[in-house]
This record gives C-alpha cells, structure tokens and sequence, in this order.
C-alpha cells in the first residue's frame, strides 16, 4: 500500500505549459507536473525565489493526474507592448512610452475549457514534503491557487483527500470525484512523472506511452525548465449503479 493525496482540478479556463515558446504558448491536455507542483507551493506559501523550498518540491514530491474532461481548446490572440531596453531607464512606464518607440508583439495562448481533472501526489524516499501538511494547506492555501495561469480560477473545493492504495487507479477511484464521468463508459487518460506508479494494466486499458515533456522546473525565477518524461495510459471507466452495484455497460 501507498500514501496519496488526491485533489479535484476543474476551472471554467486551464493551461499548462510543456514546452518553451514566446509567440506561441501550447497548453497539455492535462496538468503537468510544473503546474502541479506550483499548485503544491503556493498552497504550502513557497515563494518563487525560495531556492531551496522549490528544490524540496521537485526532490520530495511525484504528481500524477486522470483526466475525465480535457475541455474543448481556446486560442487567444493576445498583443503587448515593450518599449527598447537599449534607451535606458525610466522612473515611469509613461515617460518610457513618451520616449521610446513601442514595439507591439503578438502571442498566440491556447486555454482548456471547462476541465475537469484529478490529480495525485505522492511522498518520495528522499524528500521531506509532509502529504498531510499539503493537504492541510490545500484547505487553507497562503497563496491563491491557479489552474495554470494567473487568469484561470478554479471552480470546484480541491477536496484533499489522503488515500491508501495500492495503485493509482484505486486512488482516483476512491476520491468522491472519481465516480464524475459525464457518460456511463468512457476512456480517461492516467498520466504520471514517476515510473514507479505504473501499474499491472487491466485487459481493455491502453498500452503505456512515453512521453517528452520540458516542464521540469529548475528554476522559477529566470523561469527555466528542464527536459523530463512523463508515462500515460487510457483507461476504460465503467461506471456502476450505486444502489446495485452492477456495471453500466
């Protein structure tokens, strides 16, 4: 048996970044591990300049999510201005525009509508990220908590909840928003950054896939963020008849 502590992620908005870009900035289909684990921080009031209590989140902590409802895409098309960093500094943004010519940029940010995820932490041998202190914190975050981004709120309670299970699936299956599939027999995806979880695929499970991601956060202050891998299998959910007991086909 193994210690989870597993949350609700759903926003009328997400994103979450897995690979670098300026003009155009992709969002997964399902939270990553930086998102997560900056969900995690800000919970738990790790500020982003907080060297080393970023380091015990990426050393103490593996994540995973199940996604029951990736949301339909959104592409916004966003501009902004800069002004030249070569004319020197400026006591205001006022005068900097006044003085400078203004350089219009445009980005292209992609958004999930109406998501609805699970995610799942998990305590590594060597960290020191206490399970029942994050959840503790994600009833009563220091900082606000984001699907993502700064403009993605979240809609539904987290509802931590610490689970013992002998796998990831029992786990999501045994948080109370685990039984929210919008029909009777679906596919969800579970997605993990620690191979370790994997588990004995059932018969009708996909095969596991591997994948390349760039959402390692080594640093957040520079923003930089290192190459890793992420494992993710679809798995049919059969949903029950909670009176009987008997499968929904």
């Amino acid at each position: 048996m193994r210690s989870f502590l597993v949350i609700t992620l759903a926003a009328p908005m997400a994103s979450f970044g897995y690979a670098p870009g300026n003009v155009e900035r992709v969002t997964a289909e399902r939270p990553t591990r930086s998102a997560l684990l900056g969900l995690a921080g800000a919970a738990l009031g790790i500020a982003r300049a907080d060297e080393a209590g970023q380091a015990a989140l990426r050393s103490g902590l593996s994540t995973a999510s199940r996604t029951i409802r990736s949301g339909g895409l959104l592409r916004d098309y966003h501009t902004y201005q800069s002004v030249s960093r070569t004319k020197g500094r400026f006591r205001t943004r006022r005068d900097a525009l006044a003085a400078t010519e203004v350089q219009t940029s445009i980005t292209l940010r992609d958004y999930r509508c109406d998501g609805f995820w699970q995610a799942a932490y998990a305590a590594r041998p060597e960290g020191t990220i206490d399970l029942d202190v994050l959840r503790r914190a994600f009833l009563a975050p220091r900082y606000p908590l984001y699907a993502g981004r700064k403009a993605c709120t979240l809609s539904w309670p987290l509802a931590p909840r610490l689970i013992e299970a002998e796998t990831l699936q029992e786990a999501f299956a045994g948080h109370a928003s685990g039984q929210a599939f919008p029909s009777p027999r679906q596919k969800v995806v579970i997605a993990t950054d620690d191979a370790s979880l994997l588990p004995a695929l059932r018969q009708g499970d996909g095969g596991i896939r591997e994948l390349g991601r760039t959402d390692e956060p080594e640093s957040r202050i520079p923003w930089q963020f290192a190459a890793s891998r992420e494992w993710a299998f679809d798995e049919v959910a059969v949903a029950t008849d909670r009176e009987g007991g008997a499968d929904v086909a």
